[in-house]
């Protein structure tokens, strides 16, 4: 048998193979995958300027069996990210090339660990191979952790949550949602004033989450090109903004479940959008992206106005409602599903391997 080598990567070839990786995969949706890559290779969004990628591919006799892209970000510079990775089932000697690489680039650049499962769709899915993946979740092959889990990596665990949204939720808080509403309010961001919005969700996020493991503060010039390029998917009303005394207090982005609009085979593209127009209301969950409230504010209900006000803007227009990832660790977090669904939904691991 031949030896597997490393293969001259070509950007073209690189996004083939891990869209090929899904080809015949009845659940998997390309909603971000492509076009996450096409950025990447060919684009020029400011997210990736400051970023080193050196894209790797292992093979034999010229057949691509695993890929990875290989991450330095200066804003995370203690760790190699080993991000959008994918591979053929049975090629773990593949993988293990891969990891070679790895860690002799970490090693070269002084770094202490390669991190796994920081891309755009964090973590890497351990379980529910069998249903289609939420708008803005992962999903990935059943047999990637065990691949990945044979590095002596620290695993850390995260959970989404699937909330029934016909039920009434918010029915035993509606005696302290009185209270708080006097000390609270929310709104919809406006998008004919998206700069100063966009300032605004850039202040929260970076306030509601440094701090937590692998988070990094990101710029107003990133999120309002984020923002930007969802204007055909989205308005005000998909990102909420609480406030108290008229100062910023916590936000929640969130959207429909975009997938059910997508075939397997498809990609998310200008299509989408016009379907979406068309069919949006066949869509019948969303998804919290992210929810968070200032330091200050943490453990005052402010989360329940916030929520609440969520509730009011979509009740009845959608059955259900997945949230985005939430660390094991976070406790506060994970309470804020505990109390609302009826147990945890999906579960994903990030691996933190030591060099």
């Amino acid at each position: 048998m031949s030896t597997i080598e490393i293969i001259s990567c070509d950007p073209g070839r690189y996004i083939s193979f891990c869209r090929d990786i899904y080809r015949d995969d009845p659940f998997f949706r390309d909603s971000g995958l492509t076009n996450v890559l096409r950025m990447i290779f060919y684009g020029r969004e400011p997210c990736f300027r400051q970023a080193e990628i050196t894209p790797v591919m292992v093979g034999r006799n010229g057949k691509i069996l695993a890929a990875c892209l290989l991450i330095t970000d200066q804003s995370q510079p203690d760790m190699l990210q080993f991000s959008y990775f994918e591979a053929r089932e049975d090629c773990q000697p593949a993988v293990d090339l891969l990891m070679a690489v790895a860690v002799n680039l970490c090693k070269k650049k002084g770094m202490p660990r390669i991190v796994i499962g920081l891309d755009s769709m964090v973590g890497v899915l351990v379980d529910r191979f069998d249903c289609m993946p939420c708008y803005g979740s992962r999903y990935n092959p059943a047999y990637y952790p065990e691949y990945l889990g044979k590095y002596g990596a620290r695993e850390y665990l995260l959970a989404s949550y699937l909330l029934e949204l016909h039920r009434d939720i918010l029915a035993r808080e509606q005696k302290i949602l009185k209270r708080l509403g006097k000390r609270f309010t929310c709104r919809t961001a406006s998008w004919r004033h998206l700069g100063r919005e966009a300032a605004i969700y850039t202040y929260l996020k970076n306030r509601c989450f440094t701090g937590q493991p692998f988070f990094t503060t990101g710029s107003t010039e990133v999120n309002h090109r984020m923002l930007s390029s969802y204007h055909t998917l989205m308005s005000g009303h998909n990102l909420l903004i609480l406030e108290r005394g008229g100062a910023p207090a916590g936000y929640l982005l969130w959207f429909p479940d975009y997938n059910q609009l997508l075939t397997p085979g498809d990609v998310m593209d200008q299509d989408t959008c016009r379907r979406y127009r068309m069919r949006g209301h066949e869509i019948d969950k969303l998804t919290i992206s992210e929810i968070g409230v200032l330091p200050e504010y943490q453990g005052s209900g402010a989360i329940l106005v916030l929520f609440d006000y969520f509730l009011q803007l979509t009740g009845g227009s959608y059955d259900w409602c997945e949230t985005g990832w939430i660390l094991n660790e976070n406790i506060k977090s994970k309470g804020f599903g505990i109390r609302w669904a009826d147990s945890e939904y999906k579960h994903y691991k990030i691996f933190e391997i030591e060099v």
